[in-house]
């Protein structure tokens, strides 16, 4: 075969980007890694902004000191959504990738369920 064949040129992501199933979001799989990568920094174990602890499915819907940061169903009305679409959060560190922020909301569009 010749060095540029069409199995390399059409590689896919790696696999660290591999693309998410948006119908089956799943927290464990999908959300809570990127919450762990982007946010567990500020919002961690260690250190919790604005009592917002993004490390577990409990601590995530229990929201931070300024109330809920999640609204299962409303990915519009999450204020979660609203400070990553627009850039404001993580505010240290890279924006996250559109398609984290597609995977974030349709686990909230899906009802945010714990799985």
């Amino acid at each position: 075969p010749e060095h540029g064949s069409p199995a390399a040129e059409t590689a896919t992501p790696a696999p660290t980007a591999a693309a998410v199933d948006l119908s089956k979001v799943s927290f464990q799989a999908n959300v809570l890694p990127i919450f762990v990568q982007h946010c567990s920094e500020c919002h961690g174990d260690e250190k919790q902004e604005e009592a917002l602890k993004l490390t577990s499915y409990r601590s995530v819907l229990a929201g931070s000191q300024n109330g809920t940061v999640v609204e299962p169903g409303d990915p519009d009305g999450s204020y979660l959504v609203k400070q990553i679409v627009s850039g404001k959060m993580p505010k240290r560190g890279k924006p996250l990738t559109q398609q984290e922020i597609d995977t974030i909301i349709a686990w909230i569009k899906a009802g945010a369920p714990d799985n």
